[in-house]
């Protein structure tokens, strides 16, 4: 007997009831995530550019870039925020704080996005749901916003896929 084959919608609804999806959260779960009703905004630093922005001016005010340095930077972001100009800030603000490895570096990490907590249960709890059906959750953030959901972590843009392998295979 031959099956009538299955719509996309009714196919993807079997794959995420039987665990057969990766889902991939960015900063845009970040950002959402972050919500705060009073300020009609998420956290500042969830997202890559709020993030950018705060490093090129702590960088300036510790007299680590040139202002009119930032400013160029600043202006990409606003004017023309393409992965390129991002990774190019990126870049600008690793290396004004001292590389990845400096203690700098390491604190303004943990002073932005490493104090971004979770406060809308409207994004957290459809995620966390959708992984305890056994779905693979990964994220492309450096901070821990995907990570704070209960049981297991997410895979992380800078773990090694045999590292993933060894998750899914123990989950």
């Amino acid at each position: 007997m031959i099956h009538p084959p299955i719509s996309p919608d009714a196919a993807l609804r079997e794959a995420v009831r039987t665990g057969n999806i990766v889902f991939v959260a960015g900063t845009g779960v970040s950002t959402s995530a972050t919500f705060d009703p009073a300020t009609k905004a998420g956290h500042p630093q969830a997202s890559w550019i709020g993030l950018l922005k705060h490093g090129l001016d702590e960088a300036e005010r510790m007299a680590r870039i040139k202002k009119g340095k930032a400013d160029i930077y600043r202006a990409m972001l606003a004017e023309d925020p393409t992965t390129e100009n991002l990774i190019s800030t990126a870049s600008t603000v690793t290396k004004a704080f001292g590389g990845v490895t400096s203690g700098i570096f390491k604190d303004w990490l943990e002073n932005t996005i490493g104090k971004v907590r979770a406060t809308n249960r409207n994004i957290i709890d459809p995620l966390h749901a959708l992984r305890e059906a056994g779905n693979f959750l990964a994220t492309t953030n450096y901070d821990d916003v995907v990570a704070r959901l209960p049981h297991r972590a997410p895979a992380h843009h800078l773990d090694g896929w045999k590292r993933h392998r060894r998750r899914a295979e123990k989950s």
